[in-house]
């Protein structure tokens, strides 16, 4: 698989990320890559079974509006590793190593961005059962592992929510609910973690208009309030699958960038294309092989523009 690339900015990525983060720190890790390619990551799908979400002690699940300050869940991270998810014990490993290359290549795009929605990262698929969901929680912990960076990991597939589910998190309020109750403040809805630096936001109650809350004016005035409010996150979002309903679209369009994953073995390529031509505005659309046989590092990851896609 092979993807176009931009020419390397004539600005470094760490100058422009002392910038925008107001700090001269640069990163924990190996200095990110130039705007050329950086190698594809396979990541494998975990093997273990989903826990069902465990009630969280002292949580009321409706928001107050006196909240002051965002609850706090603990997250079974021993249970996550052996599911294959990154934490913060993980040793150097098959999966760490291919979510660096993918965080690599997404905090170059996020730092070289200019406009507003630069933060906004959407982790999407052409149709279900592809991985995105597994590709958006390790992405979402590996920069989370950043000394420079801070993570909100919003669930917005809300038709069929996983991330809560994944984290062991009790269903409560979250994005659907500020979509219909104009009444809640996104700091209601916010769930601070035991991962230090990443916060969640889940998927929320059931509406019977699931998939059409997010392509509503009001989904875009959230994007536009997390993007300002959080300009200090990275604000990943585990997306619709594009080809699912048309509102996984929209919400991609108003991305900074999206992290599109493709299964091997299973995702066609005519699915492939169809998809991409959905959300042909996006600057930056990654494309992420899962479950691939390959050696990691075997095929490419960086950004596609126009209608690229070679057989792998």
């Amino acid at each position: 698989m092979a993807v176009q690339t931009k020419r390397r900015p004539d600005t470094t990525l760490i100058e422009r990320a002392a910038r925008r983060l107001g700090t001269h720190g640069g990163p924990t890790e190996e200095p990110f890559p130039g705007a050329g390619m950086a190698p594809t990551v396979t990541a494998e799908a975990p093997t273990a079974g989903i826990a069902t979400p465990a009630s969280v002690a002292g949580v009321d699940a409706r928001p107050s509006p006196s909240d002051k300050a965002s609850p706090t869940v603990d997250i079974d991270l021993v249970r996550l590793k052996k599911e294959g998810v990154v934490t913060p014990e993980t040793v150097r490993s098959k999966t760490t190593e291919e979510m660096r290359l993918i965080k690599r290549r997404v905090l170059a795009n996020y730092l070289e961005a200019e406009h507003e929605h630069a933060n906004l990262i959407a982790v999407t698929s052409a149709l279900a059962g592809e991985g995105k969901t597994f590709v958006a929680l390790n992405l979402a912990m590996s920069l989370a592992l950043e000394k420079d960076f801070r993570v909100l990991l919003v669930d917005a597939d809300v038709a069929k929510p996983a991330i809560s589910e994944r984290l062991g998190i009790a269903p409560r309020f979250g994005l659907t609910d500020l979509l219909t109750d104009s009444d809640i403040d996104v700091a209601q809805v916010l769930l601070r973690t035991s991962v230090q630096s990443l916060t969640i936001i889940p998927a929320g109650n059931p509406h019977e208009l699931n998939t059409e809350l997010l392509s509503s004016k009001r989904m875009a005035s959230l994007l536009d309030e997390f993007s300002r409010r959080y300009a200090d996150r990275i604000i990943i979002f585990d997306s619709p699958p594009v080809l699912v309903t048309t509102e996984a679209s929209a919400l991609a369009r108003r991305m900074g960038q999206v992290v599109f994953v493709v299964q091997a073995g299973r995702t066609r390529r005519q699915a492939v294309e169809e998809a991409l031509e959905l959300i042909p505005d996006c600057a930056h659309i990654g494309l992420v092989m899962n479950q691939s046989q390959n050696r990691w590092g075997s095929v490419e990851f960086g950004s596609y523009y126009g209608k690229y896609y070679k057989d792998r």
